[in-house]
C-alpha cells in the first residue's frame, strides 16, 4: 500500500467505523499467524509481505483514528501527492520530445 487509506482500503473521507472495518478486514487477511501459511494469500504474498501489511494496517489505524494526527497526515499527502503529479507531467513533456526546458515549465 501507498499510503494509509490503501492499507486499510477505505476512501480518503472514510468515517471513523468505516477505518475501524477496514482494519478489521486488513488484519483478518494479513495476520502474521494466518496469512502465508496455504491458499491464495500465501501464493500472493508470502509470510514476510503479510507481516508488513499487517503493521502497515496497524500503523494506518493509529494515525487515522487520532485526529489531530489525521490532519496532519492529510496535510502531508496532499502535498506528496501534488509534487508527484508536477513530476508526472514534467516527465511526460520530455517524453513527447518538448525537451528539459518545457519540463521545467
Amino acid at each position: 500500500p501507498v499510503n494509509h487509506y490503501q492499507a486499510l482500503g477505505v476512501s480518503r473521507y472514510a468515517s471513523r467505523g468505516d477505518l475501524r472495518k477496514g482494519y478489521k478486514s486488513a488484519a483478518l487477511r494479513y495476520h502474521p499467524d494466518k496469512c502465508g501459511r496455504r491458499g491464495l494469500s500465501r501464493w500472493l504474498f508470502g509470510e514476510k509481505r503479510c507481516a508488513r501489511r499487517f503493521y502497515a494496517a496497524s500503523d494506518a489505524l493509529d494515525t487515522l483514528m487520532d485526529d489531530q494526527k489525521r490532519q496532519t497526515y492529510d496535510a502531508e499527502l496532499a502535498e506528496r501527492e501534488s509534487g508527484e503529479l508536477e513530476a508526472r507531467r514534467a516527465r511526460r513533456a520530455y517524453m513527447l520530445g518538448a525537451g528539459p526546458a518545457a519540463a521545467l515549465g
